[in-house]
């Protein structure tokens, strides 16, 4: 009785319960695996993409989880966490940046140290200088390759960040951003300048604890 329908298109259907939004996608089995499920949306009409990316959340989540190996994936978490709070900190971008966006951009700044030592601080710092910097491109080649990415999507937004879903080798997740990008990159600068006080991150060590940062962060 308490469950009603919000709003709906051809892609979700939105229903509230409980004050709770829930969306509702639509999806499909596109295979066994995420590679299987990849090579399927490349042989798909482009119109038909954006209704079927739901179909491959099981392996977003497993490619989140499996990344980095376990002898790093604590620091990683923490600073995912971090990531997470510095959005929040912004109203402007608080409910407007996902968290799997969040995630691979972390990811990407994650491995830029592979063979090298990562200190919470330096992929923190990487992180947000990804971001500043403000020419993007990345694509992870788990599933797929770049070479594989359609034409059209690699030309989508020309000047803007490329940030491809590593489970669909046809959704660009930095699409979704483009009505805050400026901001992030705003934020970004901000936060590395030190115009951010309440993230002096660069004054010490971290301890881990949800929201953590030995230095202050208001929390």
């Amino acid at each position: 009785d308490n469950l009603r329908q919000i709003s709906k298109n051809r892609f979700v259907i939105m229903l509230q319960c409980e004050r709770v939004d829930v969306d509702i996608l639509c999806g499909g089995d596109l295979g066994p695996d995420a590679a299987t499920a990849a090579k399927a949306f490349l042989t798909m009409n482009p119109d038909d993409r954006q209704p079927r990316s739901a179909s491959v959340t099981e392996f977003q989540r497993n490619f989140v989880c499996k990344h980095p190996d376990d002898s790093t994936a604590t620091m990683y978490k923490d600073c995912v966490r971090l990531a997470k709070h510095w959005r929040d900190q912004n109203s402007r971008l608080r409910g407007k940046v996902s968290s799997y966006s969040l995630e691979l951009l972390m990811m990407y700044a994650f491995d830029q140290f592979s063979g090298q030592k990562r200190t919470f601080v330096s992929v923190f710092q990487t992180f947000l200088n990804l971001i500043a910097a403000d020419d993007i491109r990345i694509v992870f080649e788990d599933y797929y390759k770049e070479f594989d990415v359609p034409y059209d999507v690699l030309t989508e937004a020309p000047g803007w960040p490329l940030i491809m879903d590593p489970a669909n080798p046809t959704n660009n997740i930095a699409t979704r951003l483009f009505d805050v990008w400026d901001e992030m990159v705003s934020w970004a600068y901000e936060t590395l300048d030190g115009s951010v006080p309440r993230f002096d991150w660069a004054a010490g060590s971290y301890a881990v604890n949800c929201f953590f940062v030995h230095v202050d962060v208001g929390l």
